[in-house]
């Protein structure tokens, strides 16, 4: 086994990917597409659950939201192997989301990463802040907005 000191670089590294322009879905980016929906739903913050695929609230899991997080839990195996530890030392892991200026086209996000261990020890990650940018609306959603 590997030393537990090692594993503290971790959350960086997800947030950092998830943020970076390897993520770009379809219209935008992870930041993008967290401001706009959490826009949508009214709410300052939110959590997504890295290893079961969830949201807190369960309205921000969409499609773009989500795409990538396998993605992430592989990049933490792959990581922990690395490192010498077991694939599955890390069982559990958050984004921590916040965004600020509601009812902006767009603004900031800030996102803190916390991964826990077997033993419920709890790695947390920097805080980053990200710039957004509007992504517009598709003529599908104009439609159904238009309808409501």
């Amino acid at each position: 086994m590997g030393r537990i000191r090692t594993l503290n670089g971790i959350p960086n590294e997800l947030v950092q990917k998830y943020l970076s322009t390897l993520m770009y879905y379809d219209k935008g980016y992870m930041a993008d597409w967290i401001w706009k929906k959490m826009n949508e739903l009214k709410i300052t913050t939110a959590e997504i659950d890295l290893f079961n695929e969830t949201t807190n609230p369960t309205e921000l899991k969409t499609k773009p939201i989500v795409a990538y997080l396998y993605e992430l839990r592989e990049l933490i195996k792959k990581q922990l192997i690395i490192k010498k530890f077991d694939s599955d030392y890390l069982n559990k892991g958050s984004f921590k989301i916040s965004i600020d200026k509601l009812g902006e086209p767009y603004g900031i996000v800030t996102i803190q990463c916390v991964l826990e261990n077997k033993e419920n020890r709890q790695f947390h990650g920097k805080t980053y802040q990200e710039r957004t940018y509007p992504i517009a609306d598709s003529f599908f959603e104009k439609i159904i907005k238009g309808i409501k």
